[in-house]
């Protein structure tokens, strides 16, 4: 089972929903032509029902439970945009974290500033306890009360495709939420949080395929130390640069010259 995210002619982009084993980009997929479809009765669009049609954001927010709400704009899957907009507030009317990325607030808010877009998003719905803008190469940013934060990405440059990055910043940002509790996101809290979702989808867009790759905690942490540790030695070499400097001015001239 698959989403198509983009059809152009006979080719499409697909986000694939079970095991991508053994496959690559270019691979040819048969189609069989039977598409994945269901009927909905009145009314169904603007509510999140199980099988049985219970109304679980309203069962969630009954047992306490936190709503975490991602928008995943397809432009495609859509009759039209205006329809997708007053389908996606139903979601920030209901959700306690919202993640949505940069393309997605200012089409949604009609604001080109970032910071404006998320001060209407936050007026708007104030049930929004935590959010979290992605900014795709630039990084991302995180909101919750009056705490904010913002980490640049870890660019890669072996990436070899973007599909799951995505997904794989939310269900960071969600685990770290699970494990710590929103209470506990003050700045510092909510670094670490971007930190590791910035990490992790850095690793996955370096890996074919999507939900069945994303990485370890294990493999974030390393992938953050061994940043880290480049970024130290950097740090080091220009402190050291600078010391040379201030201390003899012929260094400065052999460092230009070799």
């Amino acid at each position: 089972m698959a989403e198509i995210v983009r059809v152009r002619g006979r080719r499409c982009d697909m986000q694939v929903f079970e095991s991508t084993t053994d496959l690559a980009v270019d691979d040819t997929v048969e189609f069989s032509g039977n598409l994945l479809a269901a009927e909905l009765g009145p009314g169904m669009l603007t509510q999140v029902y199980d099988g049985l049609q219970n109304p679980l954001a309203e069962l969630a927010k009954e047992a306490g439970a936190l709503i975490s709400f991602d928008p995943n704009l397809r432009e495609p899957l859509w009759k039209s945009l205006d329809e997708a907009k007053e389908q996606i507030a139903i979601g920030m009317q209901h959700c306690d974290i919202l993640k949505i990325s940069d393309n997605e607030i200012q089409w949604f808010t009609g604001k080109e500033d970032f910071e404006e877009g998320v001060a209407c998003l936050r007026q708007t719905y104030p049930n929004i306890r935590l959010l979290c803008l992605s900014m795709g190469p630039v990084g991302s940013r995180a909101y919750c009360g009056e705490h904010f934060a913002e980490v640049p990405a870890f660019a890669n440059e072996n990436t070899v495709e973007t599909t799951g990055a995505g997904d794989t910043f939310c269900a960071n940002v969600l685990n770290y939420v699970l494990e710590h509790g929103l209470d506990a996101l003050d700045d510092k809290g909510l670094a670490q949080m971007l930190r590791t979702a910035n990490a992790a989808a850095s690793i996955v867009t370096t890996r074919l395929g999507a939900l069945r790759v994303m990485p370890t905690p294990e493999e974030i942490q390393e992938y953050i130390d061994e940043w880290e540790s480049v970024y130290n030695n950097l740090v080091d070499a220009y402190n050291n640069y600078l010391e040379y400097k201030d201390s003899d001015s012929s260094v400065v001239t052999r460092w230009n010259t070799e």
